[in-house]
């Protein structure tokens, strides 16, 4: 699951900016004067600064105290820590927009009643964690070797299997320099070990702290929160709001140097198909988010990842699902592929290897049963790739892996050329800077333009909703009809309403970032070059978004959250 200090957090700046943008119907007034709608921006910008300042702050203390707790009672490190990574975020099931409504509510009946609000939000303990002390029996795998039988009575040496409770198994003596032959059998029986872990469990405290802190009752607020919440419920989405809180972009893509340089030496070690496998798994590094039960759905770079699925996760893939895809990126047939389904297929079709014998492009297993489970590809001296739930992303490290296995050295792909034409050119360190050259300018300034149109006209539509808007924009100028640049299909006449108010919007970091994958094709929930049009038709024909209604000529192709989108 997602770790919660690897989020960027936006602090909600489209959705802010974009309550006082709601339709073309608002009038344009002086800058002096403040609407409704900008004191309620006013109101919500202030309130989520400290709630996610508070959180994060919070969470990041729970995950201190808990290593602190590692050390002091000896526990397990990796296992204690996949578990508190394994809670996710224990804020994504909070109705924000309550909240919020809750918090503006009390302060506005304190500030009524001549009291003061203290320190806040920040002050409020919102987040709970437990350990309870656990005991795994696990088994020291045993690696003994294994033979086919070539001609009568001897045999030849075949692989490795794993022991993992009392087997008997044949023994073996050299009888040429390749083959062996059987002289009887023995017990193996591996060695147990107990390992010590906290299993941690995280939970938020519930909105009733609030009252319970600034010893205010519903009842006192009832009035004013009934008041504020019509109010907000009709300027921001619940559930753009809820994608827009806590959102994971690929904010850390470079390799760091003393990795990289490590990476680089290997490099010239490998075997061709290594270098294959191992530029596709870098590829991934940054690139995408960690989700639980996230699968390679085919090979090569997925524009829907970082996007929101119904369940209000951001798509990505798991350790496995990693793994599958960096293999079947790499070009290997099927029936190799979809044996890396899971950390279990992996165990159960792959070939056992001591860890003495790793090769670039192997795998590294943790298989704690029911506990945690997880897979990564060693890239060599010491270093796995792998999807990380601690990380929330592709990441490179030491990871103490306890089981190794290879794909078959028999085993076959359809690896060519252009299969990996687009990994072949992936850095192991950072390159030296791009010069500023005209056509890099244009392409900043293309970037900032549409990050600015994405808040103006999809600010409070959520994650998703922003993409597509963007994506609106990229098919207009692909399509040819709406202009010949970003500037030109934004500022036309009648393409977008308030359009001037476009220069004033200051982009965030995230949007940027968004702005620039749409740009590249990375990035995309609507993937249909037809979308061209897109409106919110409760604002301009009291209708919802998700009813299947064309727009004149233009057919209803989707909704996301209050806007609808239409194909030409």
């Amino acid at each position: 699951m997602k770790n919660l200090i690897d989020y960027k957090l936006p602090k909600l700046a489209g959705i802010i900016l974009s309550i006082g943008l709601l339709g073309a119907e608002v009038s344009c007034l002086p800058v002096y004067a403040k609407t409704e709608n900008e004191q309620i921006r006013d109101v919500i910008l202030d309130i989520t600064d400290e709630l996610e300042s508070n959180f994060n702050k919070q969470y990041e203390e729970a995950k201190q105290e808990i290593i602190d707790l590692i050390y002091e009672k000896d526990y397990d490190r990796t296992m204690t820590l996949e578990t508190f990574y394994d809670n996710g975020n224990p804020f994504k099931d909070i109705d924000y927009l309550k909240l919020i409504t809750q918090y503006a509510s009390i302060r506005q009946y304190l500030k009524d009643n001549g009291k003061e609000i203290g320190t806040g939000f920040g002050g409020i303990k919102v987040l709970n964690w437990e350990v309870s002390e656990k005991k795994l029996e696990t088994d020291i795998p045993v690696i003994v070797e294994t033979y086919t039988e070539v001609e009568d009575g001897l045999y030849e040496r075949t692989g490795n299997r794993i022991i993992n409770e009392p087997t008997t198994v044949p023994v073996y003596e050299p009888f040429t320099a390749t083959k062996y032959k059987l002289v009887g059998e023995e017990e193996i029986a591996p060695e147990k070990e107990e390992i010590t872990y906290g299993e941690i469990t995280l939970s938020y405290v519930g909105n009733d702290i609030l009252f319970d802190t600034f010893q205010v009752t519903e009842k006192d607020i009832a009035d004013i929160y009934d008041e504020k919440y019509e109010k907000y419920d009709a300027a921001i989405n619940g559930k753009a709001l809820s994608e827009s809180i806590f959102v994971s972009m690929p904010v850390n893509t470079v390799i760091p140097t003393d990795i990289a340089d490590e990476i680089r030496e290997l490099n010239s070690a490998y075997t061709e198909e290594q270098r294959s496998i191992i530029r596709v798994a870098i590829s991934l590094y940054g690139r995408v988010p960690y989700q639980w039960g996230g699968k390679a759905h085919h090979a090569g770079y997925d524009n829907t990842w970082w996007t929101f699925d119904e369940s209000g996760e951001q798509k990505g893939l798991d350790c496995s699902g990693y793994v599958q895809w960096v293999y079947m990126t790499a070009g290997y047939d099927p029936d190799i592929t979809n044996a890396m389904l899971s950390t279990t297929t992996i165990i159960q079709n792959f070939e056992d290897i001591t860890e003495n014998q790793l090769e670039p492009g192997d795998f590294g297993l943790l298989n704690y049963g029911e506990v945690t489970n997880h897979v990564g590809i060693y890239i060599g001296d010491g270093y796995f790739i792998h999807c990380s739930s601690g990380a929330n992303t592709v990441t490179i490290d030491k990871f103490p892996f306890r089981y190794f296995k290879r794909v078959q050295k028999n085993s076959k792909n359809t690896l060519t050329n252009n299969t990996i034409s687009d990994y072949d050119q992936i850095k192991f360190t950072n390159s030296e800077p791009a010069k500023d050259t005209n056509a890099n300018s244009e392409h900043r300034n293309d970037i900032y333009l549409l990050a600015q149109l994405m808040i103006h006209e999809a600010g409070n539509q959520g994650f998703n909703g922003k993409v597509a808007v963007g994506e609106v924009v990229v098919n207009r100028l692909a399509n040819g009809s709406f202009g010949n640049s970003i500037e030109e299909i934004i500022y036309s006449p009648k393409q977008f309403s308030r359009n001037w108010e476009i220069k004033e919007i200051v982009p965030d970091d995230e949007t940027l970032l968004m702005a620039e994958q749409i740009l590249q094709g990375s990035l995309s929930v609507l993937n249909n070059p037809d979308v061209l049009f897109f409106r919110n038709p409760m604002i301009t024909d009291q209708i919802p978004a998700t009813d299947n209604v064309a727009w004149g000529i233009h057919q209803w192709y989707t909704c996301i959250n209050q806007h609808a989108f239409y194909t030409r």
